[in-house]
């Protein structure tokens, strides 16, 4: 599943916690174990949802307005997708994996045009830790974008802006760079739910990221040139 491809919130509504933990009772004995050696996290995406707390009744849109969730209150994510640097810690999907809990807090950051309206990630970084050592952490300060849903009478988010975001294990750090992050909640219900499709970069992606796009492209020229050399 690529990032183009995954689905909003409005759509991941229809997974309920306790859809996943039925699903658990059944593969939590023949959940994969952790990988002996940690794999560096060069390329590939990570797809996973689940249930949050209640939070519908919490949001108000103005000035000073803060609400908290949790996500994976059932300490439960259903990966849907592991390829690249993923598939060896995520062996078999669709599958529910143990995951902390994380709880969050967003504070109210403006109203826009369409009836939409901003909150930003305030209570810190958000991981989102595996018990395999797969952790994905979400920037403090990302920014996502908020309206009413008219179908589900609820409340939906998705993320507009989370520089600084990234994967890490054993192995290492890796920025991400590409991140869909949605969740939302309708009033009077049993939790809400959320989505994630993550991505990390090929080696050299990252490198330019670091020390930035023409300094990248001369290094890219200089090693184009030595190979060619080399074979001459």
């Amino acid at each position: 599943m690529k990032i183009s491809q995954f689905v909003n919130s409005s759509s991941i509504k229809t997974l309920k916690i306790a859809a996943i933990s039925s699903l658990a009772i059944g593969v939590a004995a023949s959940l994969p174990a952790a990988p002996a050696q940690a794999v560096a996290l060069n390329t590939g995406e990570l797809v996973f949802q689940d249930g949050t707390s209640n939070f519908f009744e919490d949001v108000t849109p103005i000035a000073g307005d803060t609400f908290a969730v949790t996500f994976n209150p059932g300490s439960l994510a259903f990966v849907t997708g592991a390829s690249g640097s993923f598939s060896g810690s995520f062996p078999v999907t669709p599958l529910a994996y143990t995951i902390a809990s994380s709880p969050a807090t967003f504070t109210f950051a403006g109203i826009n045009a369409a009836n939409t309206f901003d909150y930003r990630l305030t209570s810190g970084n958000l991981p989102f830790t595996f018990t395999n050592g797969t952790n994905l952490t979400v920037a403090n300060n990302s920014l996502f974008r908020g309206s009413f849903n008219a179908n589900t009478r609820g409340v939906d988010f998705g993320v507009i802006n989370s520089t600084g975001s990234f994967f890490s294990n054993s192995d290492g750090l890796v920025p991400t760079n590409a991140l869909a992050f949605s969740f939302g909640d309708i009033p009077a219900g049993t939790g809400g739910s959320y989505g994630i499709a993550a991505s990390v970069p090929e080696p050299f992606t990252i490198i330019g990221t670091i020390i930035g796009g023409t300094a990248a492209f001369r290094m890219k020229k200089k090693l184009s040139s030595s190979a060619k050399n080399a074979k001459n």
